[in-house]
């Protein structure tokens, strides 16, 4: 079998063309991208939309009583946000309406009726005079 040398120009342009390509690749320390990048369904688009199946914090915490915005979704799935005033007021809420926290006991046993299950639940605080929306 014939021995075959590769000349030192030859290793040389191939050499900076693997340097060119290894330049251009996205640095793992931070750099700018100029395009899409997409991972799995999940897209990260130039126009600053993030798209994707699922959105995870790692970390929450409770804003407390003085919430100005609430995250809602759209029909299509788009992320914007309402104020309470404006949910309260599509859920149709009266205005001066009392909104309190109520505590419901439920058991683990549902009750089977002709074709759905239901079960029964006691919600400590509530009257009869009361008209909840739940």
């Amino acid at each position: 079998m014939a021995t075959k040398f590769v000349s030192l120009e030859r290793l040389r342009t191939f050499k900076e063309k693997i340097i060119t390509l290894l330049n251009a690749k996205v640095n793992k320390a931070g750099d700018t991208m100029t395009g899409n990048l997409k991972v799995g369904s999940s897209n990260i688009g130039t126009n600053g939309y993030i798209e994707g199946t699922w959105l995870k914090s790692t970390q929450t915490s409770n804003k407390g009583s003085a919430t100005g915005k609430v995250a809602v979704f759209d029909d299509v799935g788009w992320l914007y946000y309402r104020t309470p005033k404006q949910i309260a007021d599509e859920a149709g809420i009266e205005p001066g309406a009392t909104v309190a926290d109520y505590t419901a006991t439920t058991s683990t046993s549902w009750t089977k009726s002709s074709d759905y299950y239901y079960q029964d639940v006691t919600v400590t605080g509530i009257t009869a005079s009361d008209t909840p929306i739940v």
